[in-house]
C-alpha cells in the first residue's frame, strides 16, 4: 500500500533513519499520482535535511513539475530558497476566504523561509480557528524553524489550555 510507505519513511525519518526514509519512498520516478508526487516532495525534505542540497533541489524541481497545488508548490519554492515564488500564492490569496489550513499553510511557508515574524503571526491565527491537530504542529517537519523558539511553545500552552467549551 502507497499509504503504508509514506508513513513508515515518515517514521525512519523521524528515528533519523535517512536513508532507510528515502527508500521507503521509492516511488516510480514518473509516478505522477498522489503518493508519487508526495514521496518526490518527502525525498527533498529529507535530502534537504541531510545537507546533500542537489539531490534536494533536484527533487523539489521535479515535485513542482509534477504538482497542481499552489501551496506544495509554494513551500517547495521556499526549499529553493526562491522566497518571491514562494510568497507569491499568499500575496494572491483572498483574505475573505482564509480557513485554518491556510493559515497552516502560510505558517509553513514562512518558517521555512526563517520568517519567523510572520510564521508566528500565521501560526497564532491558525490556533484561533480552533485547530486541534498539536500533534501535527509538534511534528511538521516544515515548522523545524520556529518550533524551538519560546514563541511556539507560549502559543501551544495558550490555545491548548484555552480550549473553548
Amino acid at each position: 500500500l502507497p499509504s503504508a510507505k509514506i508513513y513508515k519513511s515518515k517514521c525512519n525519518y523521524f528515528l533519523g533513519n535517512f536513508d532507510e526514509a528515502i527508500n521507503d519512498l521509492d516511488f516510480n520516478e514518473n509516478d505522477s499520482s498522489y503518493y508519487g508526487k508526495y514521496a518526490t516532495f518527502e525525498k527533498g525534505k529529507i535530502y534537504f535535511t541531510q545537507n546533500k542540497l542537489e539531490l534536494a533541489s533536484a527533487s523539489f524541481h521535479a515535485f513542482i513539475g509534477k504538482s497542481r497545488n499552489s501551496f506544495d508548490i509554494a513551500l517547495a519554492n521556499a526549499y529553493l530558497g526562491d522566497k518571491e515564488k514562494a510568497l507569491c500564492v499568499i500575496t494572491k490569496f483572498n483574505p475573505k476566504k482564509i480557513n485554518s489550513s491556510d493559515y497552516l499553510h502560510f505558517t509553513q511557508i514562512y518558517s521555512v523561509l526563517h520568517d519567523t515574524e510572520n510564521a508566528f503571526k500565521y501560526l497564532e491565527l491558525l490556533l484561533q480557528t480552533n485547530y486541534q491537530r498539536y500533534a501535527y504542529l509538534y511534528t511538521d517537519y516544515d515548522l523545524v524553524n520556529i518550533r524551538s523558539l519560546p514563541k511556539f511553545t507560549e502559543l501551544m500552552q495558550k490555545y491548548q489550555t484555552n480550549k473553548p467549551n
